[in-house]
């Protein structure tokens, strides 16, 4: 007789992670349109969650846009391997100022950083 293994913590595919990727789509989306002026309530309408979802979860504006930061800047930083370390940080450098130099990115930065 075997028993089912027990898993702990939060499922990568699970309801979580859909409400998690809808809210953080629907900031970009709200930046990109509306710029700074962000609220939970209107973020939760954009992402079709209930607004207390986005107040348990995240607390404050700033500490949602923290997240969509953090998410953004950490899970898709490719450092080049050139075979020189120069010209590795070269086009890395480059890849940052191209990233930076995007109005939804600046965007997504300064509401960030707005204490909001």
């Amino acid at each position: 007789m075997s028993s089912s293994p027990t898993t702990t913590g939060t499922r990568p595919g699970g309801r979580s992670a859909r409400v998690r990727a809808a809210v953080h789509r629907a900031v970009g989306e709200l930046l990109a349109e509306q710029g700074e002026a962000l609220t939970l309530p209107v973020v939760a309408t954009r992402a079709g969650v209930h607004p207390t979802t986005l107040y348990r979860r995240w607390g404050s504006v700033g500490e949602l846009l923290a997240d969509v930061a953090s998410s953004r800047f950490s899970g898709d930083v490719v450092v080049p391997d050139t075979g020189a370390l120069r010209t590795d940080l070269e086009r890395w450098a480059a890849d940052v100022a191209t990233d930076v130099a995007d109005p939804d990115v600046l965007a997504r930065m300064r509401a960030s950083t707005s204490g909001s």
